[in-house]
């Protein structure tokens, strides 16, 4: 989404960043003809976004990151994602025909959004119809970001969404065996989540719902609350959607641990439920925590984003 591209940026290594309320969350990852290895993992902490880029700053300068390409992820609370019956155009017409259908959908004057649009893959049409998903952010809040990292020495070079930062991993981690007929990934975090359907590097799904988690160490997730959640999705996506259900059900996040993840989910949903441990699809620093693996994750998929690795 969005790509920005500076030719001169360190093309061996390749930093992603997420926006999140409490903080930013970087990964960095280092390649070198072979697999690709993740190097850094951190979390910046701070009380508002001019602190947490000033922190940083600071980091970059201090880790030696200096000119080093950077794919950012916006956080969920900056845009939105609707999903449309892509209009009957030729498909060089189709964002401005997207962006004049949008102007009944957003609270937004239209000189005030940006946006992105990606088709689905063409199994997933109502009656023919082809579809299409649209991401809206607000355009000055955009440019103040880009504005930000720009200051922080690192080379911007796309903005993506979190769902595809998730395919990211997805792509990644995923044996194409169990590809064919797709995987959903949970995110959870304090106060809700989201859960997506991925099949051949396609967003075939996304869908977002409040859940009463604090995102502690310690806290059990509310199982049945969160079952119900995940089935409704995937029921959504086979019912509605004329899907075959997925061949896993990856869940991870905040404080997420396979302990967590208790029977209650094993006997209430119908698709394979497995923890969500990115250190299977790439190497990873041997010194890495796995709780701030889980809270870097969308994170790591900007940095595993192969589009502009060159």
């Amino acid at each position: 989404m969005l790509p920005w591209v500076r030719k001169h940026a360190n093309v061996n290594k390749l930093v992603g960043l997420e926006l999140q309320p409490e903080g930013i969350a970087l990964v960095s990852k280092s390649q070198n003809g072979g697999d690709p290895l993740i190097d850094k993992i951190a979390f910046i902490a701070g009380e508002n976004d001019a602190e947490r880029f000033s922190q940083l700053r600071h980091y970059v300068h201090t880790e030696k990151l200096e000119d080093i390409g950077c794919n950012l992820v916006l956080p969920n609370s900056a845009y939105q994602l609707f999903l449309l019956e892509a209009p009957e155009v030729p498909e060089v017409e189709l964002r401005d025909a997207i962006r004049w259908r949008m102007k009944d959908l957003v609270n937004m004057p239209m000189e005030k959004i940006a946006l992105d649009i990606f088709l689905l893959p063409k199994d997933m049409g109502r009656a023919g119809k082809k579809m299409v998903y649209v991401a809206v952010v607000n355009r000055d809040y955009l440019l103040n970001v880009i504005d930000w990292v720009r200051g922080t020495g690192l080379v911007l070079k796309a903005i993506d969404i979190a769902e595809l930062a998730m395919r990211n991993v997805v792509i990644n981690l995923v044996d194409p065996q169990m590809d064919f007929r797709g995987v959903a990934v949970a995110r959870i975090r304090r106060g809700a989540g989201t859960v997506s359907v991925f099949r051949g590097g396609n967003l075939y799904l996304s869908r977002q719902f409040d859940l009463a988690y604090g995102g502690g160490l310690l806290e059990e997730l509310p199982a049945e609350t969160l079952a119900l959640e995940l089935q409704r999705s995937l029921d959504y996506y086979e019912r509605q959607l004329g899907q075959a259900a997925p061949s896993v059900l990856y869940v991870g996040g905040e404080n997420i641990h396979d302990d967590k993840l208790t029977n209650v989910f094993r006997i209430n949903l119908a698709t394979p439920i497995q923890h969500l441990d990115f250190s299977g699809a790439v190497k990873v620093v041997a010194t890495a925590d796995a709780g701030l693996m889980q809270l870097c994750v969308a994170a790591a998929g900007a940095a595993l984003r192969r589009e502009f690795d060159s």
